[in-house]
């Protein structure tokens, strides 16, 4: 395989990028814990495309919220967690390039603090602020 210099460069630029993300998380791992999840979300919310964005806030979280006002039915948080594995399709392949987002971090604890920066960002699901 033969690489340009523009390719080099990207690699370059990608490997830096790369090495400076796993050393700030790893200053953060050793000091504060709940910045881990603050970083797995920016990263995870970059990684998603548009289709997937819409699943989670239009189709799902959208139907609980319309679920909530109607009927004032509270979603437990094991079927929203499974539901979000779902939709965001974690597998490998998917994960690559996040080095510190994995099957293993993403774990209940994870959808937690997922659903409650989405609640901080998000007024309109009041639903959530009911969630244990």
């Amino acid at each position: 395989m033969d690489l340009n210099n523009n390719d080099t460069e990207k690699l370059n630029s990608d490997l830096e990028l790369s090495c400076i993300i796993n050393l700030l998380l790893e200053i953060i791992k050793n000091n504060h814990e709940d910045m881990i999840y603050d970083i797995n979300f920016i990263f995870l919310d970059k990684a998603l495309d548009i289709k997937t964005h819409k699943k989670i806030f239009v189709e799902l979280l959208g139907g609980y919220q319309k679920e909530f006002i109607s009927k004032g039915t509270i979603p437990n948080i094991e079927d929203i967690h499974e539901k979000l594995i779902k939709i965001i399709s974690i597998n490998d392949s998917y994960l690559e390039g996040i080095s510190y987002l994995n099957k293993n971090k993403y774990n209940l604890d994870f959808t937690r603090k997922f659903l409650k920066r989405i609640r901080e960002k998000n007024e309109e699901f009041t639903f959530l602020t009911k969630i244990k």
